[in-house]
């Protein structure tokens, strides 16, 4: 891992590729969320995911960041790829549409802690304009997360209440239901 200017360069490259993940995400979702209210919610979270990537690269060229997908960038974005895939599949099921809704919630939780550490570098160089810019994203990304999250909480509720999902889970607060037989927990690797 570098240090220096090397790092605040690495820095400036994750969030701008992680960035762009959430912008080309929450675009994928607005169209294909199988929820009314998520997929207008997101919707309306886009203008502002794009003008933190205008900010993020306007900031980040001052380091000659362009977003250069590293391997913690690389990753999430990969996995954000598979699950639009998946959701944006003809006949899909609504799980994998929760999957890629979760994957995009933690794309703009990793965004959150990117600006945190934005916020304290601003502060002590005394960048005033970077300082500002920063508390207006992580304010931003705190709704949206907040956000996000609640409706993906419904939208696990609203999978669970298909067929007997919900009866089941009452059944287990209340000690009827039996854990599912495992294999594997039987102190073996399963079937030999």
């Amino acid at each position: 891992m570098p240090a220096g200017t090397a790092f605040v360069k690495h820095e400036f490259d994750e969030a701008i590729s992680i960035q762009k993940a959430v912008v080309e995400a929450a675009r994928a979702l607005s169209e294909a969320h199988p929820v009314p209210d998520a997929r207008t919610a997101i919707k309306e979270m886009l203008p502002i995911g794009e003008a933190h990537l205008q900010t993020l690269q306007s900031f980040g060229a001052l380091f000659d960041s362009r977003g250069k997908q590293e391997d913690v960038a690389r990753g999430m974005n990969s996995l954000m790829q598979k699950m639009l895939a998946k959701a944006q599949e003809g006949g899909a099921e609504e799980s994998e549409a929760y999957e890629a809704h979760a994957v995009l919630l933690s794309l703009a939780r990793k965004q959150q802690d990117s600006t945190a550490s934005l916020i304290l570098l601003a502060e002590k160089v005394d960048d005033k304009k970077l300082a500002t810019a920063a508390r207006k994203m992580q304010r931003e990304l705190n709704a949206s997360t907040k956000q996000l999250n609640e409706l993906l909480a419904d939208f696990a509720v609203r999978i669970a209440a298909q067929g007997d999902g919900l009866e089941a889970v009452k059944a287990a607060a209340q000690g009827e239901a039996q854990p599912a037989e495992n294999e594997g927990a039987r102190g073996g690797r399963g079937k030999q």
